[in-house]
C-alpha cells in the first residue's frame, strides 16, 4: 500500500506538497490499512444500525486490498489463473454503527501455510478508534482452471511471511 500511495503522490509530492517520506512504523501502518468507508443510511436495518451484511461487505473489500498488498493483484490472478477462496470466516460484532460513521479496517497476517493464509481484519470507528467488529479468515490460493487449492508461489509466500514478522515479534 505504501508503494501505491507513493505512486499516487509521485516522487515530487502532490499538488505542491513536499515528497512523502515515511518512518518504518508509518509504512507498516499504511500497509495494514485495507479499507476506509462511511456507513450510509441505506445500509441500516429496521433497528437503525448497520446491518451485518454490510460489515461483511466491508471486510470483503478489505480482503481484496490485503491480497493486493502482498502482490496478489487482480491482474496477476487473471494472467496466472489464480484466485482466492474463503474457507473459514468468524465475525464478532462489538459496537453498533450508525449512518454517517466513518470506519477503517486494518489487516494482519496471523499464519501462513503451504496453500492457505489466516488473517484478521479489525474494523474501528473514527475518530475514537473503538473496535466495531473483527473478522478472522482462512483463505486458500486456488488454481482457477483446476478449481483446487495450490501452493503459494515463492514471491507471494515470502511477502506474506514479511507481513507476519511484525505480528510475530510483537508476541
Amino acid at each position: 500500500m505504501a508503494v501505491l500511495l507513493l505512486d499516487i503522490l509521485g516522487s515530487n509530492g502532490f499538488k505542491g506538497y513536499p515528497p512523502l517520506t515515511l518512518t518504518n512504523e508509518e509504512e507498516t501502518a499504511i500497509a495494514a490499512l485495507t479499507f476506509i468507508g462511511t456507513v450510509y443510511p441505506h445500509q441500516l436495518d429496521h433497528m437503525g444500525h448497520m446491518n451485518v451484511q454490510h460489515y461483511v461487505a466491508m471486510f470483503d473489500q478489505a480482503s481484496w486490498a490485503f491480497f493486493e498488498s502482498f502482490g496478489l493483484s487482480a491482474r496477476r490472478m487473471e494472467l496466472e489463473g489464480l484466485g482466492m477462496a474463503a474457507l473459514v470466516q468468524h465475525n464478532e460484532y462489538r459496537q453498533e454503527l450508525f449512518a454517517g460513521t466513518v470506519v477503517d479496517i486494518t489487516t494482519e497476517v496471523l499464519e501462513v501455510n503451504t496453500k492457505t493464509v489466516r488473517f484478521r481484519h479489525v474494523m474501528r470507528r473514527r475518530p475514537d478508534r473503538a473496535v466495531a467488529a473483527t473478522s478472522e479468515l482462512v483463505a486458500a490460493l486456488i488454481d482457477r482452471r483446476e478449481r483446487r487449492a495450490r501452493p503459494w508461489p515463492d514471491d507471494l509466500r515470502e511477502a506474506l511471511k514479511r507481513q507476519l514478522e511484525p505480528h510475530a515479534s510483537a508476541d
